[in-house]
């Protein structure tokens, strides 16, 4: 009898063990304003497009992203439009792959009505500046 309770015991904690070993691990390393793989220009109305993209559990667990670049990549080319992502947190993945998630801008459609926010990052004083970023 006790053999068997034993058995049982050793089973559940392998089974355990061997779980607990294909579990991805990932943790936030960082923080930015502003990440993008496009070059903003200064000249264009942008909106937001998405809000904490790439920041499920499951998307942070199962990306495989070999450099911080190809992460932004992935989580831009998700959304139609899109051209960079904002408040962006990075993170690790099983010591040895990277995620992103932040919200997501990409170039307005003319047709959706939003309201305008502050733009940090163009100067309102460059002589190329014509609109401001705008936000849903």
């Amino acid at each position: 009898m006790k053999i068997n309770k034993l058995k049982k015991v050793g089973m559940l904690l392998l089974m355990g063990g061997l779980f607990a070993s294909c579990v991805s691990k990932y943790e936030a390393i960082g923080h930015v304003s502003l990440l993008s793989d496009y070059t903003i220009k200064p000249g264009v109305a942008y909106e937001q497009l998405t809000t904490n993209s790439g920041g499920n559990k499951k998307e942070l667990k199962h990306s495989k992203m070999g450099s911080i670049d190809d992460a932004v990549t992935q989580v831009i080319s998700k959304v139609p439009g899109g051209c960079f992502i904002t408040d962006v947190t990075i993170y690790i993945v099983d010591d040895g792959y990277y995620a992103v998630s932040g919200n997501v801008w990409g170039v307005a459609s003319p047709d959706t009505l939003t309201h305008v926010v502050s733009n940090s990052f163009v100067s309102a004083n460059s002589p190329s500046y014509s609109h401001t970023l705008k936000s849903k």
